[in-house]
């Protein structure tokens, strides 16, 4: 009795201290997800040198577009207009607003004028567009506010439409602090339902949620202490630290289970239940971790922080899982019976009923290794926002009339000399238009489109170019000139809107094709940059990561099972058996053309990361029962018995809490729950069929007996 209050006693002290940590946790760390205007990168990240030197030469000042749809050439729409622009030119961080009725003295010089046409009037002809010149940082602060307004003035008969890279970052953000908050607590409901329906018991209930809590937070306070802001990929940081978790709570449980089911009486149970699980634990937690590892040498911050956040959390998993939860489990009563009954079903799966279901699964994943190659990971912004919705159908509205992406470039002359002589002005106007041409461009604003609308005045043609962007430059135009040439004269800047809907090229494509357009034409790119240039360069990174992040791990994960399982051909049996779950899952979605973005992206990491946990455990297993079955055949059979439950559990619980995320209004993230419930599902299927059907196919005699006598020093030790 003293013992059982005791222990008592001591999960409660810990359920106390997990609330306390909480407490200061919320106190201390933001976890709202932070989505800066450099999201995809660090500002150290050479993929942002471009777009800085682009700033420090022309200035670094956004673009959020207001597109309203209506009778263009009513004056109740050129009221309503002049309205809308001064109450959003009143909005602090809003610096300037050019609109029909704020840059053009009049819907003719709108309709007409070289510049005025181009920034104001959309393709259609049935909308303008209010430009808003916006601050590049504290989105937050300006963003939620132009909305307000925009919403405000919205009625039948006129229909606003917002886009630009501000605003569709701050709903980003927005719609991640809401998964953040509504799909980790439902997660974690669903994780407790399916424990209680597994297990039935409210104490490994208990045990489960502050250890996996205890992750969690753990996690969250390391990241927090190295610097690392919860982003768009590690908004998941609290459904990986549980998922890294529940595996092997789950386990530890199964062999609690076991050791009451062959003596309770026992008083060194626990200490057996861990001898049991812990060594296939460690060596899961390290090949998880080393997976994760391999992503901090990526050239993209989003993924350096998931390779830092998925290592600590694998390694706050296994930590707390066995400092925590030995205290809970040893308070859990189980009922041998039940064990008995489980043990009798896993015994009625033969193995020679699944050599045609693993031979399929291989023969899937070879067609669909194909398919890895044409993964999508270069999908268009609006892609994050739900199709139908009011964000996907406004950006979608202004993308189909003047494009939303911006791209820059900074130009200089092939011979070096200065942009404002008639002849690179007329070479630049040539080029200016030749990039309007093209199916991918929008609209295009330039030095020639300045130039040519202050040539509209009747006594231009007494002044030179350069006199006229002297002009430009004054006070009186905003210096308006000096977003578009340096003082040098030497290096001008062209800002195109991409098309984004219903492109069928990737964006790299598309600028390799624009970069030849402006060479053909006698010019140099000096600076490259815009949004659609990172998210060119992030959607190369991102594949790259993704498969040949798959390529060097699997070796790694061959050597650890070499050195675990002391066995070549279980080593390769092992990583043919994982390389099954990314080969499917992949090649899938490649041949099915699923956006695959930042968010997404883990999602075959977890996968694979459940595999390897799952093998790890069989091939301890298996080592242990060949020193007491007769063959080889028989310590397959006799491994996968006792597996079965855990396995089977571990799958469906992770499954279902992920599950939770195909109702998130935020397309990525539902994305993410869906390739996590398929990987999860074919990581449990392979390491229940694929893996022990190939053991039993290619370990040969000689091999049985020297991993028998291996097992049987093990054993004894």
């Amino acid at each position: 009795m003293k013992s059982t209050a005791w222990r008592w006693s001591l999960a409660g002290g810990i359920v106390a201290a997990s609330v306390v940590l909480l407490y200061f946790l919320l106190a201390n760390v933001s976890l709202v997800p932070h989505v800066g205007r450099d999201f995809f990168f660090s500002p150290e990240d050479p993929q942002l040198a471009d777009d800085k030197a682009i700033a420090r030469e022309f200035g670094s000042q956004e673009l959020v577009i207001v597109t309203v749809e209506g009778d263009i050439d009513s004056a109740s729409y050129y009221d309503y207009v002049r309205k809308l622009s001064e109450s959003l030119l009143a909005i602090e961080h809003v610096y300037s607003v050019r609109s029909l009725t704020h840059g053009p003295e009049d819907l003719e010089e709108a309709t007409s004028g070289p510049l005025w046409k181009r920034l104001v009037i959309a393709s259609n002809g049935k909308a303008t567009n209010l430009l808003l010149m916006v601050s590049a940082e504290e989105l937050d602060q300006y963003v939620p506010r132009v909305i307000e307004v925009v919403e405000r003035f919205q009625t039948p008969y006129f229909k606003p439409y917002i886009s630009g890279v501000p605003y569709m970052i701050d709903r980003v953000q927005e719609e991640l602090t809401d998964d953040l908050i509504i799909f980790s607590t439902t997660a974690a409901v669903v994780f407790g339902m399916g424990i209680l329906l597994v297990f039935r018991s409210l104490t490994v209930l208990l045990g489960l949620l502050v250890c996996c809590a205890d992750a969690a937070i753990a996690t969250l306070f390391l990241i927090h202490f190295f610097g690392i802001q919860i982003g768009v990929l590690t908004a998941n940081v609290i459904t990986i630290a549980f998922v890294l978790t529940v595996s092997h709570v789950v386990f530890l449980t199964h062999s609690w289970h076991s050791v009451l089911a062959r003596d309770s009486q026992n008083r060194g149970r626990c200490l057996e239940a861990v001898r049991l699980t812990l060594p296939a634990s460690f060596w899961s937690m390290l090949t998880t971790a080393l997976g994760f590892g391999m992503l901090i040498a990526s050239e993209a911050k989003p993924l350096r922080e998931l390779g830092i956040t998925g290592a600590l959390a694998a390694g706050c998993g296994f930590i707390v899982a066995y400092l925590i939860y030995p205290a809970f489990m040893s308070l859990v009563r189980g009922s041998s019976e039940s064990f008995k009954q489980a043990a009798s079903f896993a015994h009625r799966l033969r193995s020679r009923k699944f050599a045609a279901f693993s031979l399929l699964l291989l023969g899937a994943a070879l067609l669909c290794v194909a398919g890895m190659w044409q993964v999508n990971t270069d999908p268009a912004l609006a892609s994050y926002f739900e199709p139908g919705g009011d964000i996907r159908k406004g950006v979608e509205y202004v993308d189909r009339n003047g494009g939303s992406s911006p791209l820059m470039f900074a130009i200089t002359a092939s011979d070096g000399d200065s942009l404002t002589t008639s002849d690179n002005v007329e070479k630049m106007w040539k080029l200016h238009k030749k990039l309007e041409e093209q199916e991918s461009v929008g609209s295009v604003i330039s030095l020639p489109v300045l130039l040519e609308q202050a040539d509209e005045h009747p006594f231009s043609f007494l002044v030179s170019w350069e006199y006229l962007v002297e002009i430009l430059e004054g006070e009186e135009y905003d210096d308006v000139a000096g977003n578009f040439i340096t003082k040098d004269r030497k290096t001008g800047l062209f800002i195109l809107r991409m098309k984004e809907h219903e492109r069928t090229s990737p964006r790299g494509e598309i600028i390799a094709s624009l970069k030849r357009i402006i060479e053909k034409q006698g010019f140099r790119i000096k600076h490259l940059g815009g949004m659609y240039s990172l998210q060119s360069q992030m959607a190369e990174l991102l594949k790259d990561s993704i498969l040949s992040g798959i390529a060097r791990l699997l070796p790694i994960y061959f050597l650890l099972a070499w050195i675990a399982a002391r066995s070549l051909i279980a080593a390769a049996c092992l990583t043919l058996s994982l390389a099954v779950i990314p080969a499917l899952i992949l090649g899938s979605i490649g041949y099915v053309r699923m956006p695959i973005d930042l968010v997404t992206a883990p999602a075959a990491m977890i996968a694979i990361s459940l595999g390897v946990d799952q093998m790890f455990h069989f091939i301890r297993a298996y080592r242990l029962r060949l020193s007491t079955e007769s063959d080889h055949e028989s310590a397959l059979v006799t491994a996968r018995v006792h597996l079965t439950r855990p396995v089977v559990y571990s799958t469906f619980l992770i499954a279902a809490g992920f599950g939770t995320f195909l109702l998130s209004n935020f397309p990525p993230t539902s994305r993410f729950g869906v390739l996590v419930c398929a990987g999860t599902t074919l990581a449990g299927l392979s390491t229940l069929t694929l893996f022990p059907f190939l053991l039993r196919t290619f370990i040969s005699g000689s091999a049985q007996e020297r991993d028998s006598e291996e097992g049987q020093a093990e054993t004894s030790q």
